[in-house]
């Protein structure tokens, strides 16, 4: 099986819920009992309802494993040439965080962005 194999997928999954903290909690229990290999994360913040959409993209046709969501603020929206900066400051909460398998981020109403790293969990 090619690398690109591996990221393929056609199983998607919505969660809504209050904070990115609620929606940890739920992907930690869709994912908990291996069945499903998590592949790709979109996060939508809903002003409106104030709440937060996920749509996670997984397989089933692979082993699986737990996933966790970890939320960084980046900092503010930037203006002109400050996105290397926060490319930087990312690439280092990554490094921190490690066992990124994906992110995904949003603005909030303070104009402030937030990125939140999907990780492998390791249980053992």
């Amino acid at each position: 099986m090619s690398i690109q194999q591996f990221q393929v997928h056609n199983r998607f999954r919505f969660f809504e819920g209050a904070s990115i903290s609620e929606l940890n909690t739920r992907l930690r229990m869709f994912t908990a009992g291996g069945a499903i290999a998590a592949k790709s994360l979109s996060i939508e913040y809903v002003e409106s309802a104030d709440s937060f959409l996920v749509l996670l993209g997984y397989s089933d046709h692979q082993p699986g494993y737990p996933v966790k969501l970890t939320e960084i603020t980046v900092g503010p929206h930037p203006k002109g040439d400050d996105t290397d900066a926060l490319g930087l400051t990312l690439d280092q909460q990554a490094a921190e965080a490690s066992e990124v398998i994906c992110q995904s981020m949003y603005v909030d109403k303070d104009d402030m962005i937030h990125v939140v790293f999907m990780q492998t969990v390791y249980v053992g």
